[in-house]
């Protein structure tokens, strides 16, 4: 290409000797473009004016070269050097060439000259790569440059220095509508933060809060000190949780002073004290309008607007210092603080019902001049990447509502931590999180600190996750190791043996639990990372077991072991394994000729579910008894196991009529195969349930198992009606879950998909819409796994 002759051309001069000779010399025409091309840059060069350099040294202090004696370089002369030298202009600028005068627009001189390049070919600097030129910001768009947002706000000051400098921020004076306007509007900025947003673009987009001991005003003092502390401790609960991505929130605090030095106390002791003052003044204009009233006969609320107002400010320095106690206690993490952040918690709750009821009495924010009330949305912008733009921030009402919805999972939350059974635990935790709408991530934070950690016990008085593992497995399986009638208990290897497995079992048991705490988005993406570790237990699970079960059988042969720690585990594991399939319908990966092997596994997760309770309750059976009696004496499972048991049957019945509708519409060609390019439907395979392959039972299947194991090729040619065999799979479905007692919203929604199923397959087993050649409709909106399918 021509530009690679040019630029072999200014390179000659750095080549050894003996390569020149080896060049291609330019042919005459392109010797004539070059020399062009070069006259144009050389002119775009020139049109920017440079009346003098300043070279400073590495050092810092100044280094003029010897030609500054002579004067100020011209542009032209400043070109040309910068033009003949090769990388002229880069080392210039690396060296600290500063532009004294304006710049001019080269724009078109600029397009002339990239008229001469060819459709697909580009100029490239050595040192400006690929990532460079996707990482770069295009100047002056307002999409692309945040700071072009600078325009809204032209008159402002850029720094904090220069406003207070120019005497923009009150910090004295404030009337108690305006001081209520702050509060509100800085309460709508946490609930924004809360919501993912940064720190710098919300909270502290607020200049009170940046510069707290510079205030006078008492109450304004007092409640932007606690202010800050309840975000730092908010900051720290959420990023010691684990449980935050990107999405849900970014835990740099940007270097603002987070108010560390200051103890806790001085802060409750300023709140208290700014909470005496305002509620002495707020009894004293009350006892005036009173007397006021008397005498013009007239309503106490009408007397003074000045009283709500101060009123209303109350309201809100007691729920700061309510809200500081709260997060504080959490923060401290032993049982008085526990005892302590569940009274403030109940406290702030009442109170922002206060809150919400005088929202309108504070002063408002004008968009137009907000540093009136103190806020400017651009004064942390130099502290983001140029791509981050301002965001508005909650209206206050929203923000207040937020508020109360955070405080109010909080306070369910709590009570997570007095459950004394795991299985408890576990639903209450699937039950909470497990929303499309997960909570937010300072309650799931909170969540994991006070109830998932080793001292939840000394906080909350109840079992440790240690001790709820052991019950659990008794109650699911009765291992020998864990019943007192057997000699292998009161054993001393087998309480080590016993005492080492559940030891190491809290870890991934907790990380089992804390997935679940994640935001429903990431959820699928942590259990692929889980299924590893999780797969690294079972094999130890599976060493356990053989030594217990030798342990056993020499010391009480009535009873075996057999496998009972691993049924117990596998309980969960493939719980787990279901999850991370359902979620894949929750997010719509699945495309519609994925969707019979994806329920024909899903059907073969949920079998082997049924099949571990199955076994548990064959493990149950008996149960070694004192003296000579050797009877057998049947124990049965509890009976919420019974009834999960009934709900996963009539999962695998479901999944069973979604396959036989399947097979009906591929061999009836209403859904075809895509053309692959590249791989096939076993490369489709291996990726869907590629994490599977870490835990080993139940075993991978692999693509030729589900080719030999679904055969839906078997049912071509055959005179079988696939829609009438999957209504009657919906039908046996319809019955098992009409039979279940207190069905949940999930189980409801399930009925009413299997229903409707059962409508549709009737019609198309008579031949309904049988020579349409258009695909289904797959309707998720009644259920968010399980589809009606409708027949075009």
């Amino acid at each position: 290409p021509l530009q690679k002759k040019i630029m072999a051309e200014q390179t000659t001069s750095e080549e050894p000797v003996g390569q020149h000779e080896s060049r291609e010399p330019l042919q005459p025409q392109e010797m004539e473009e070059s020399e062009e091309i070069q006259k144009v840059l050389e002119d775009a060069l020139k049109s920017v004016r440079l009346d003098s350099l300043i070279l400073e040294d590495e050092g810092g202090g100044q280094a003029r070269g010897e030609e500054s004696t002579d004067g100020v370089k011209s542009a032209s002369q400043a070109g040309k050097e910068a033009v003949s030298s090769p990388g002229g202009i880069a080392q210039s600028l690396s060296r600290g060439t500063i532009p004294r005068t304006e710049w001019v627009d080269i724009t078109d001189r600029f397009r002339e000259a990239a008229e001469w390049l060819a459709p697909g070919e580009l100029v490239q600097e050595t040192n400006f790569s690929l990532f460079d030129a996707m990482s770069a910001i295009e100047l002056m768009d307002s999409k692309m440059d945040a700071s072009m947002q600078w325009g809204t706000y032209r008159e402002y000051p850029r720094a904090l220095s220069e406003i207070k400098e120019k005497g923009l921020l009150e910090l004295d004076t404030h009337s108690p509508a305006r001081l209520v306007g702050i509060v509100d509007e800085v309460l709508a900025c946490v609930a924004t933060w809360l919501e993912g947003h940064t720190l710098a673009q919300t909270v502290f987009t607020c200049m009170y809060l940046l510069e707290t001991e510079e205030i006078e005003n008492i109450y304004l003092r007092s409640f932007s000190q606690g202010m800050v502390k309840i975000v730092e401790y908010m900051r720290e609960c959420i990023c010691h949780g684990g449980v935050y991505a990107e999405d849900d929130q970014q835990g740099l605090c940007f270097g603002f002073n987070m108010l560390n030095a200051v103890a806790d106390s001085s802060v409750a002791v300023a709140l208290k004290e700014a909470e005496t003052k305002a509620q002495g003044l707020s009894e004293h204009l009350v006892s005036r309008d009173k007397a006021t009233a008397e005498v013009l006969q007239k309503n106490v609320a009408e007397c003074s607007e000045e009283a709500v107002a101060l009123n209303a400010l109350l309201v809100r320095i007691r729920f700061t210092k309510n809200l500081f106690s709260f997060v504080s206690s959490v923060g401290k993490g032993s049982v008085q603080g526990i005892e302590m952040a569940q009274q403030k918690l109940a406290q702030c709750l009442s109170l922002l019902g206060d809150i919400t009821s005088t929202i309108d009495v504070g002063t408002k924010l004008d968009p137009d001049n907000p540093l009136a009330l103190g806020f400017h949305p651009m004064i942390n912008q130099r502290l983001l990447p140029p791509s981050y733009k301002p965001y508005g921030i909650l209206p206050r009402a929203e923000g207040i509502k937020m508020l109360h919805t955070i405080l109010n999972h909080v306070q369910t939350v709590l009570t997570f931590g007095k459950l004394e059974s795991f299985q408890e635990l576990y639903n209450a935790i699937v039950g909470f999180c497990g929303t499309a709408d997960s909570p937010n991530v300072f309650v799931r934070s909170v969540l994991v600190l006070l109830c998932l950690e080793s001292d939840r016990a000394k906080l909350f008085g109840s079992s440790s996750i240690e001790n709820m593992l052991r019950e659990d497995a008794r109650l699911l399986v009765n291992p020998p190791s864990l019943n007192p009638r057997s000699p292998v208990a009161a054993s001393s290897q087998g309480k080590e043996a016993t005492s080492r497995f559940f030891g190491r079992a809290v870890s991934p048991m907790i990380e089992f639990l804390k997935l679940h705490c994640q935001h429903r988005a990431r959820q699928r993406q942590k259990i692929t990372r889980s299924l590893d570790v999780l797969g690294d237990f079972q094999q130890e699970t599976e060493r356990i077991d053989h030594h217990i079960h030798e342990l056993t059988l020499r010391m009480d042969p009535q009873r075996q072991h057999l496998a009972c720690y691993g049924s117990w585990f596998l309980y969960y594991v493939t719980q787990l394994m279901v999850e991370y399939l359902l979620l894949g319908f929750e997010y719509r990966l699945y495309s519609p000729f994925e969707l019979h092997y994806t329920y024909w596994y899903l059907e073969y997760l949920y079998g082997w579910h049924f099949t571990t309770l199955r076994s548990a309750e064959k493990l149950l059976m008996f149960e070694p008894l004192k003296g000579k009696r050797k009877a057998k004496r049947k124990k049965e499972l509890p009976k919420e196991k019974e009834r999960e048991m009934a709900v996963l049957n009539a999962r695998r019945t479901v999944c069973v009529g979604i396959m036989r509708v399947l097979e009906a519409l591929i061999l009836g060609g209403k859904l075809r195969k895509p053309a692959f390019e590249y791989g096939g439907m076993d490369m489709c395979f291996r990726h869907r349930f590629f994490p599977f392959s870490s835990i080993g039972t139940p075993h991978l299947l692999s693509y030729a198992d589900y080719k030999k194991l679904a055969g839906i090729e078997n049912y071509r040619g055959r005179d079988v009606n696939l829609y009438e065999a999957a209504s009657k799979h919906f039908m046996a479905a319809k019955s098992a879950l009409e039979n279940l007692s207190q069905r949940s919203e999930d189980l409801d929604s399930l009925l009413k998909v299997v229903k409707t199923n059962i409508v549709i397959m009737n019609l198309a087993s008579r031949g309904h819409k049988k020579d349409s050649s258009l695909p289904p409709t797959f309707d998720y909106s009644l259920h968010k796994h399980y589809p009606v399918i409708r027949i075009n």
